[in-house]
Order: structure tokens, then sequence, then C-alpha cells
């Protein structure tokens, strides 16, 4: 389903409550403990409803990461950190507590 389809569903076909607009807007505020690097991921997929099976069709990165003292390594932990993400939202199965503390892979090592 192309994006503008989705869009227009979204703005003029869409049921919502009485005390809702109708859109394609969410907003979460989260702030860590410590501070990280800002960034925005977009993944363009397709996603067949018969099997399940997950096309990636595009993925964007977009990483603020201050001055590079090694533009080199930066960019390897990026691509190494976009690979791990898409494995584990498509082949892991993932288990966190409500502080968002991972918990799949809790052993001695990961204190």
């Amino acid at each position: 389903m192309a994006v503008s389809n989705v869009a227009h569903a979204a703005i003029y076909d869409a049921n919502v409550p009485e005390n809702e607009e109708p859109g394609l807007e969410a907003v979460c505020h989260y702030k860590g403990q410590t501070p990280y690097a800002n960034a925005t991921h977009i993944a363009e997929v397709e996603v067949d409803p018969q099997t399940g099976h997950v096309d990636l069709r595009r993925y964007l990165v977009i990483e603020d990461c201050g001055r590079m003292i090694n533009p080199m390594i930066v960019e390897g932990q990026i691509a190494g950190g976009v690979a791990q993400g898409i494995g584990n939202a498509l082949y892991e199965h993932l288990q966190y507590d409500n502080s968002g503390q991972l918990l799949t892979c809790r052993s001695q090592y990961f204190i």
C-alpha cells in the first residue's frame, strides 16, 4: 500500500473518537539516565499479509554524532547498529521490563 493511500485514509476516512483529531502524528519523549547521540531511522517495508514475510525495501539513517574523530569508525558502528536492530526486530524475540531493561540476554556479562 502506498504511503499516500495510508495518509489519505488516516486523514479523510478515519473513524476516530470525538476527542481526537484524524491524522498521522505520534509524539513520545524519553529522557534516559545518560546522554546519547540523537538519530532518526526510517524503514520502508513491504509485508505479505498472508505469510507475514517482511521485505525491507529501503532504510534511511540520520545521525547527529557531533564532532567525529574517526568518521570511518562511526559509519561502521552505525551500519552494525542498523544490522543488529533489523535482526532484533525481524528475527529475534526480545523481552524488556517496565523500565526498558532488556531481559532476554541477561547474564553475569550484561549487568
